[in-house]
């Protein structure tokens, strides 16, 4: 699972997603969250993300160019159009449920976090796929809602919450259900790629790069060495 939030703030969403549970399993490769400096994609020296609004009235806007160059980067690095959300009072409510739908339909996801009045429509209309909202509150921006989201599908992902490490290896699935570690016919499948990888003297682990699912990396030595498990040379 990769999360892309485009933030005014990322040390802030950083100091909370790099902690506890969720920046355990970062650092483990289990998720991918990445933030992004919307001002670092701005074309003026003050480095100004925000302006009045064309009609006018009380405040400003978030400004569509800045936004967007920085949603075109997300989306060129991950070669395709990335579904995008955008944390806003006016989305659907955020449920349990519209988060189970989330993790089942998406492996990556950008989080628009906005700021001021709100932001551009134009940039709402070319590349926001739907609009999430946290209840009804107001905030100072979206940074909070983004995070909340951002937790709550991350703990769904398969290795992020402690209990679930022992099983993480145990997840491919077999015909023969009479060999199951269970009777839902999960497998040994990776158990045994393990056990095998740690009796050679090697390392086994997830690709955190890979946003397409679990991707399992494994090295081991090119020649066996016995006196490493307790055996003699021959």
């Amino acid at each position: 699972m990769r999360i892309d939030i485009m933030t005014l703030f990322p040390d802030a969403v950083e100091a909370m997603m790099g902690s506890s549970i969720i920046g355990r399993a970062r650092e483990r490769g289990f998720v991918t969250i990445q933030t992004h400096q919307i001002r670092d994609y701005t074309t003026n020296k003050q480095m100004q993300v925000d302006d009045y609004p064309y009609g006018g009235g009380r405040g400003a806007v978030m400004q569509a160019d800045p936004l967007y160059r920085c949603w075109q980067h997300i989306c060129d690095e991950a070669g395709e159009r990335v579904h995008t959300i955008y944390m806003s009072p006016c989305g659907r409510v955020l449920t349990q449920q519209v988060a189970r739908e989330l993790k089942a339909q998406y492996d990556h996801l950008i989080l628009v976090c906005g700021h001021y009045e709100g932001v551009d429509q134009r940039f709402l209309d070319e590349c926001v796929d739907e609009e999430i909202s946290t209840g009804d509150f107001v905030l100072t921006g979206g940074e909070i809602p983004a995070m909340a989201l951002a937790d709550c599908l991350c703990r769904m992902v398969p290795g992020v919450l402690p209990e679930e490490i022992p099983r993480l290896f145990d997840r491919f699935y077999k015909t023969d259900r009479s060999r199951s570690l269970d009777k839902n016919g999960v497998g040994l499948g990776l158990s045994i790629c393990q056990l095998i990888v740690k009796y050679m003297n090697g390392k086994l682990w997830v690709d955190s790069g890979y946003t397409r699912g679990a991707r399992f990396c494994f090295t081991h030595p090119l020649k066996y060495n016995p006196a490493l498990h307790g055996g003699t040379a021959q």
